[in-house]
């Protein structure tokens, strides 16, 4: 992966991070909601508090795969595990939960975006505090080691 395309990715983990933690407020508070509560795609549920996390996975995760295969050192690889699995699981999430949202055809409460904003908020404040705290931990380890 060239040093273009692994910014360009991180640019974009970045914002859908800055979404996902945007998206936490607006629920969050009294602030006004100008989206529909159910929007749809063709029939297809996109909720932002689903969709948004979920791409956020999407992205860490292939970011995590590519960047835990060539990691340089051991905490570039165990952030790339980390942000790995913390993806998978809101991937995970996002998915069932919207097949359960378009599938759905009981009544009740629907608790897939907490669900999902749950796995997805720690995720976009790592994604988001990934850098500074590599960035002190790599001056930790050679303070230590020198």
């Amino acid at each position: 992966m060239t040093a273009l395309d692994r910014s360009v990715r991180r640019t974009v983990e970045l914002a859908l991070a800055v979404a996902v933690l945007a998206i936490v407020v607006v629920l969050t508070t009294d602030f006004p909601v100008t989206y529909p509560a159910w929007p749809t795609l063709g029939g297809f549920p996109v909720n932002p508090e689903l969709v948004v996390p979920g791409l956020l996975g999407l992205v860490t995760l292939v970011g995590a795969v590519s960047d835990g295969l060539g990691a340089g050192s051991l905490v570039e690889g165990v952030a790339a595990l980390v942000v790995g699995v913390l993806g998978a699981i809101t991937l995970l999430l996002a998915s069932a939960s919207l097949h359960t949202l378009y599938i759905g055809t009981a009544g009740g409460i629907f608790g897939g975006g907490i669900l999902t904003l749950s796995v997805g908020i720690p995720l976009a404040l790592v994604v988001v505090l990934r850098r500074p705290v590599g960035t002190a931990a790599g001056v930790l380890v050679s303070a230590l080691s020198g």
